[in-house]
């Protein structure tokens, strides 16, 4: 017997998943604000190995908690969420900005991990208008370009902690 869904009922289950993500990301963002979630270990000591899922929140030493999720919700498997939360987070300091761009990869001579353009990386995702990161890369180079921003920029990474 095949279950036969109009549009209709497709909407509707669509909105109903939606309405689930949505309630899961404001309970993880409650927990981190009432203080059940604390802890979590130092970005720059964290284990990375392959299909391990992200980091849901990274906490930066101001303590107020950024939750890591792609906009399909928190489950989602987006380690390209992390480099980009914290050079968010360092354009809110005021030290990443159009006018230290473009701001090259570690170890590259050719490629660059911020700049203005998006269209010149395969993947970016941007940041703040005008400003767009290299987001193809694999858990570990993510994880590491992410330690390394903070660095470049003066930021102590073992500050900044970040929760699974």
């Amino acid at each position: 017997m095949s279950l036969v869904l109009t549009q209709i009922e497709k909407d509707a289950i669509a909105e109903i998943n939606r309405t689930a993500e949505g309630a899961a990301r404001e309970m993880l963002i409650g927990y981190v604000r009432q203080g059940v979630l604390r802890g979590g270990e130092p970005l720059d000591r964290m284990k990375v190995t392959p299909h391990q899922p992200p980091p849901r929140i990274l906490i930066p030493p101001s303590g107020e908690s950024k939750p890591l999720y792609a906009q399909g919700g928190p489950n989602i498997n987006a380690w390209n969420e992390l480099p980009l939360e914290v050079a968010r987070h360092l354009v809110q300091l005021g030290k990443l900005h159009p006018g230290v761009c473009p701001i090259m990869l570690p170890r590259a001579r050719h490629r660059y991990l911020i700049d203005t353009n998006g269209d010149a990386f395969s993947f970016g995702k941007e940041i703040v208008p005008g400003l767009w990161l290299e987001a193809r890369a694999n858990s570990r180079e993510l994880h590491s370009y992410a330690v390394w921003l903070l660095r470049h920029f003066g930021e102590d990474p073992s500050l900044y902690r970040v929760v699974r």
